[in-house]
């Protein structure tokens, strides 16, 4: 077109589109329209309050953590925009029908050693709350910073070579728990034939 105004026009200005905008006008120095049918643009990145005053409620995804964000922390001034992570209390949780007593998974924000998560457990089952707290050390410690590196960089130049989560699972502490490398580094179809 010869009059276009833009480089680029991305539909949907949700978290995707959102970052994908930013980062085409910062680095491509391109014009950028986002066109979002909403009234503010961050899709589940955005919130509201809820049907219940007082509370916020998150209007899409239930489960964003802080490792996008603090990427695009680096690269773009969201805060000086008014942007704020409001980290979760509980992240998930259950009610059961019988008795209506329940469980919660309390946030790492909120419970960091994750004691409160494992007490919830425990008043179903002991062996439960203390397998949680050996996999919050796990993740912790292996799992998590295998999975930043794995979500922030670009994959090996070579095949041969593994990447940050096969590395994971070829270490020893993964063995501990049983993991099944055969399956776990397998395509799903492989996995679905077997």
């Amino acid at each position: 077109m010869a009059d276009a105004v833009y480089d680029a026009v991305v539909v949907g200005g949700g978290n995707k589109g959102l970052v994908t905008a930013m980062y085409l006008q910062k680095y491509g120095k391109m014009e950028v329209a986002i066109f979002e049918r909403r009234h503010e643009i961050g899709g589940c990145w955005a919130s509201e309050e809820s049907p219940a005053p007082g509370f916020i409620a998150d209007t899409h995804a239930t489960a964003h953590g802080d490792w996008g964000f603090s990427i695009l922390e680096r690269d773009f001034p969201f805060r000086e925009r008014g942007f704020e992570w409001i980290p979760f209390y509980v992240g998930a949780g259950g009610v059961f029908l019988e008795d209506q007593d329940q469980y919660l998974i309390y946030s790492p924000h909120t419970d960091e050693s994750q004691e409160r998560t494992a007490k919830s457990f425990a008043k179903f089952s002991k062996r439960d709350a203390e397998t949680w707290l050996k996999l919050w050390d796990l993740w912790i410690n292996f799992i998590r910073p295998a999975f930043l590196k794995n979500i922030h960089n670009p994959p090996p130049a070579s095949l041969d070579e593994p990447d940050e989560m096969e590395k994971l699972l070829l270490h020893p502490e993964m063995k501990k728990f049983g993991i099944n490398l055969s399956y776990a580094l397998k395509s799903p179809i492989e996995v679905i034939r077997e």
